[in-house]
């Protein structure tokens, strides 16, 4: 009935739409929340753009291996190569020209999620793989590429599915503050890049055969500790690994020589 009754500082209704401004509505006897109007309603379907799925996505992607002073591209250097080729993942894997609804076709094999998906938006994902053994040549390094969703699927998760973003224009007439609020389902594509190359080195090999030695040797210095003072038989690894030598032996071997 009065406005110290409706404070900023007032806890906020769970489905609230704006904030306190702190004023009485007297005749209402409620207390005033300024927000936008009209209030979102997610219960309006938004419309697929069926044609998205014939759009085509080229990704370019470079990688350098330092250690091998070894540069590489996705981008073969074959121009006509690249006038008629599409990705396919048995019948043409190298190919950086992806459309739309085949990245669907493997991600989903599901055509009502496919269709959702469209409806709602989703997120992908497109691994980009490097495994190169620069011995074969550098022309032989080629990526691999893998897919898969990262959203949750519809029918697994019906409260938090698929992938939109709002956005705003806004304006004032007359003192009056003024918007258009926008929300966009769409496909979002993440790139991750993984690479790992080799090549033969002789040192590393004759350093690598060194180590084997070493620790062969090692070995054996071990399992003799063990047999000599873990082992229970002991004595009978001692007697066939030391030969006993006292002196009267030593002086009669002497004064033969002599």
């Amino acid at each position: 009935s009065n406005h110290s009754e409706c404070e900023i500082k007032r806890r906020y209704p769970s489905k609230s739409n704006g904030h306190w401004t702190g004023k009485c509505r007297i005749s209402e006897s409620r207390c005033e929340m300024e927000g936008w109007c009209p209030v979102e309603n997610d219960l309006v379907m938004p419309q697929p753009i069926m044609d998205a799925l014939n759009y085509k996505i080229l990704l370019k992607n470079f990688i350098e291996f330092t250690r091998f002073r070894v540069s590489r591209t996705n981008i073969l250097n074959e121009s006509k190569y690249f006038q008629k080729c599409l990705y396919h993942p048995v019948n043409d894997r190298f190919c950086p020209i992806f459309r739309v609804g085949d990245l669907l076709n493997i991600v989903e094999n599901d055509d009502d999620e496919r269709h959702k998906m469209l409806v709602y938006g989703a997120v992908l994902r497109i691994k980009i793989d490097w495994r190169c053994n620069l011995d074969l040549g550098e022309d032989q390094c080629k990526p691999e590429y893998s897919f898969g969703r990262l959203d949750s699927r519809w029918r697994d998760e019906k409260f938090s599915f698929g992938f939109n973003f709002r956005y705003a224009s806004h304006w004032n007439i007359e003192n009056s503050s003024h918007r258009i609020l926008k929300k966009a389902f769409g496909l979002r594509l993440i790139v991750t890049v993984n690479g790992d190359a080799g090549r033969f080195d002789l040192l590393v090999l004759t350093l690598n055969i060194g180590s084997m030695i070493g620790i062969l040797g090692l070995a054996t210095f071990i399992c003799d500790i063990v047999a000599l003072y873990f082992s229970e038989q002991g004595y009978i690894y001692r007697r066939q690994k030391f030969q006993s030598v006292n002196s009267e032996h030593i002086s009669q071997n002497s004064t033969a020589i002599l």
